[in-house]
């Protein structure tokens, strides 16, 4: 599914290219440079850097990163209901 399409689900506003396709969806050390994960928590903004994923689900407080990005007010939630998807 295009990240673009996930955004639109999820009611996430999408900065950064909807084109990519995402293949799953996985926690930040795990994931793959075709899947999706997220942040919730300031302490794991270190690892971003060092993270595969295409693109991560962030609260509207942190930084933005290198990834396309997928911003919501619960993050936590946003990444639940992406693995529904």
């Amino acid at each position: 599914m295009k990240l673009g399409e996930i955004a639109r689900r999820l009611g996430c506003e999408l900065e950064g290219t909807g084109d990519i396709d995402i293949t799953g969806v996985r926690g930040l050390e795990e994931a793959g440079a075709t899947e999706l994960s997220f942040v919730s928590n300031r302490k794991y903004i270190p690892k971003i850097k060092t993270t595969r994923a295409a693109a991560l689900i962030l609260g509207r407080d942190l930084p933005t990163p290198e990834q396309p990005v997928l911003w919501s007010d619960d993050p936590y939630t946003a990444f639940a209901r992406a693995l529904e998807l």
